[in-house]
């Protein structure tokens, strides 16, 4: 198996969130450890392309829609507003591993499958204030 090999442009309207709820700090790239918000900011204010590789999003087929396994890149591009993004659709496939993880799509997908209101929202948390 092999990982897709094209980028597609899509509306980011038309990608969900597949988490209900995640860190407000970036965790992998290039941005890693800034505030969601502040790299929307960066976006929004034409710092950073809509297309740039670092915001490109993985996502999978389901039901209907693009679901996200980027929740945090997908909210920088809906806080920044906009329009379209870059995607790689992965088959939800066993075996097929997305660059640089131990988890397989589908296990990854499964893992983070918890969106209690179809993908349309996330709420961003800042997780080093909470308590163990």
């Amino acid at each position: 198996l092999e990982p897709p090999r094209k980028n597609q442009q899509v509306p980011v309207c038309e990608i969900k969130f597949t988490q209900e709820s995640a860190s407000c700090y970036i965790a992998h790239g290039k941005h890693k450890g800034l505030l969601v918000s502040d790299v929307a900011r960066m976006a929004s204010d034409g710092h950073i392309a809509w297309d740039a590789p670092e915001l490109r999003l993985d996502v999978v087929w389901w039901h209907g829609c693009f679901r996200s396994l980027n929740n945090r890149h997908l909210a920088v591009l809906k806080q920044a507003g906009a329009e379209k993004c870059l995607v790689r659709e992965w088959p939800l496939t066993p075996g097929l591993f997305l660059p640089g993880s131990n988890r397989s799509v589908l296990q990854k997908f499964l893992e983070v499958q918890t969106s209690r209101v179809g993908g349309c929202t996330i709420q961003l948390k800042d997780r080093s204030r909470c308590s163990p």
